[in-house]
């Protein structure tokens, strides 16, 4: 099984589900925190984004010269988990507290970038 297209697919799926839910279900409460709207929206893009980044790397897997490590889409899923997950909790009634934790992603999606392009000029002989 492959784990990274399991939870890209897992990522993905459910940022579908949350954005529905957001159009349609938090539209009242959108139109009271229009801040709130907005920071929704941007979990949800960068978690479908993000899921679309660890499929690629998921089928990475599948190439034989290609000896991606598991750390690279462990490390964007993660940094997603921590980006997006506390701003849905925050527009579903959670404490605004939880919002302190998303620049913690953040910071964990750059990293996440960096050790891709690491990777990469690391393997750049690799043909």
């Amino acid at each position: 099984m492959n784990r990274a297209i399991v939870c890209s697919a897992t990522l993905g799926s459910t940022s579908i589900l949350l954005g529905a839910y957001g159009t349609h279900g938090l539209s009242e409460t959108f139109g009271q925190f229009p801040q709130m709207m907005t920071a929704y929206q941007k979990a949800v893009d960068y978690q479908i984004y993000h899921s679309i980044v660890i499929l690629v790397l998921g089928m990475g897997a599948y190439i034989p010269r290609l000896k991606l490590p598991p750390y690279l889409w462990t490390s964007f899923a993660l940094s997603v988990l921590l980006f997006s997950f506390p701003i849905y909790f925050w527009a579903l009634g959670g404490s605004r507290a939880w919002v302190q934790v998303t620049p913690w992603g953040g910071i964990g999606l750059f990293i996440s970038w960096v050790l891709l392009i690491r990777f990469t000029w690391l393997n750049r002989d690799l043909k």
